[in-house]
């Protein structure tokens, strides 16, 4: 029996109704901020990333260049196994299974299926033994005297031998990286789009060369009056409504100023209430101007300030459809495609290499009527047949 349409219009609506989640799309990757060389020819590089749940952050990547040791020697424990099928006592020793090609242990002299019985006068009875005594001792320039038994070719007979190996030196790249939370503001990015953190003096003078505080764009929401005035991540702050005082306090003063009469809660602004954080100087104009020097060269943008960015919801009906979809590309299930025919589908605002934003194409498979098209720079809306609706920040 077929389900009318009203039906499955009342049905979709329930299902919507009662499946809300709330969330805001940024910029995901980090930008570099700058790179070093180090002496030895390693580097430190400065990457800005923003803060998608939590704080942003700076990650700082070190990359050393130095000599690293290796033997080139692949061995097994003697077990009692392998100690039958070469005839000699389990455990005394390690059993070469590889010995590198073109390697100082091969030029010295050992091959695969010797038995190293002992390694600068100590008894070997187990490979971990012997990886923890190399991880102990090998170093570049040093050698080792291993005490060998090899077999002759003449039944159970066996050689023993002193075989003195200096290990083969490699330059290696070692890196290693940390993250440094940076200071933000919440109430900037909900009334903006502009994720602004402060990086500490310390950082500061590694990575532009100045003792003081820097002020940074983090990131950006896909959308948003910042996005759209042009401000990406990486960008540093010069000058907010032409004054060159630049901090997190100014551009949240200045930001504070524009939002009087909006639907905010007192403390939108990381305060208790107005009156602790201050009087609100008094806005030049309607949107912050905000000068940037950046990635992308220098700019300067007006922002306006808006009500709540995180107060529109997306729906999802996960009984009909598997849907996801990110600022660059959407993906559909196979479950979608059976729906697809019906499906209209609204260009969006994506992440841009330049100050412009872009948007994708439009497509309508099936446009009929009773379907709803609403456009609007913060999200994206999915029209499905029987009214199935998803709406996306991206």
């Amino acid at each position: 029996m077929r389900t009318s349409l009203p039906i499955l219009a009342i049905a979709a609506s329930a299902a919507l109704s009662a499946c809300t989640t709330s969330y805001v799309s940024m910029q995901r990757d980090g930008v570099q901020l700058t790179k070093t060389t180090r002496p030895d020819g390693g580097n430190v590089v400065y990457k800005l990333l923003p803060g998608q749940d939590g704080a942003p952050r700076i990650q700082r990547t070190e990359t050393v260049k130095r000599e690293k040791a290796d033997l080139e020697l692949l061995v097994s424990s003697i077990n009692a196994d392998l100690a039958l099928r070469l005839g000699v006592q389990p455990w005394v020793g390690v059993h070469v299974n590889r010995v590198g090609d073109e390697s100082n242990a091969a030029r010295a002299g050992l091959v695969a299926g010797d038995l190293l019985l002992a390694m600068d006068g100590t008894q070997l009875v187990s490979r971990q033994q012997f990886e923890e005594l190399l991880s102990e001792r090998l170093r570049p320039g040093t050698t080792f005297a291993f005490d060998v038994s090899r077999e002759t070719g003449a039944g159970a007979a066996r050689n023993t031998l002193r075989v003195v190996v200096e290990p083969d030196v490699a330059v290696v790249n070692e890196t290693t990286a940390d993250l440094v939370p940076l200071e933000y503001s919440k109430g900037v990015q909900r009334t903006t789009g502009i994720q602004a953190a402060t990086v500490p003096p310390d950082l500061a003078a590694e990575i532009y060369g100045t003792n003081e505080p820097i002020t940074v764009v983090s990131g950006v929401v896909i959308g948003s009056p910042a996005y759209l005035a042009g401000l990406r991540s990486g960008d540093r702050l010069t000058s907010i409504d032409g004054a060159p005082g630049v901090s997190l306090d100014a551009l949240r003063s200045a930001v504070r100023a524009r939002s009087q009469g909006l639907s905010l809660p007192p403390d939108a602004f990381e305060t208790p209430d107005a009156a602790q954080a201050g009087p609100s100087p008094s806005p030049r104009e309607d949107r912050v101007r905000i000068d940037v020097l950046g990635p992308l060269g220098s700019h300067s943008g007006a922002v306006d300030v808006v009500d709540d960015l995180y107060e529109d919801v997306s729906f999802h009906f996960p009984i009909l459809f598997d849907f996801d979809a990110d600022t660059d590309s959407t993906r559909w299930s196979f479950l979608d495609f059976i729906f697809q025919f019906g499906a209209n589908y609204e260009g969006k605002y994506v992440a841009s290499g330049t100050r412009e934003p872009s948007r994708s194409t439009s497509l309508s498979l099936f446009p009929l009527d009773m379907f709803e098209f609403e456009w609007r720079p913060t999200y994206n809306r999915y029209t499905f047949l029987w009214f199935i609706t998803f709406k996306t920040r991206n």
